[in-house]
């Protein structure tokens, strides 16, 4: 369970400038909560992006 979920952390990670990538490593603890995290911001920024390419 732990390899999927920190592999899938680095795949998404990469997409962040290096100011999020600091604030999710120095900020929180647990590889799964970074994860989650990553994911929901993913899921943000592509709902914004789909806002924006409707206009």
């Amino acid at each position: 369970m732990i390899v999927p979920i920190v592999n899938l952390w680095l795949k998404l990670n990469i997409q962040f400038d290096s100011v999020f990538e600091a604030r999710f490593v120095l900020g929180l603890g647990h590889v799964a909560e970074r994860t989650l995290i990553v994911i929901d911001m993913q899921t943000l920024l592509n709902h914004a992006a789909l806002g924006m390419s409707d206009k």
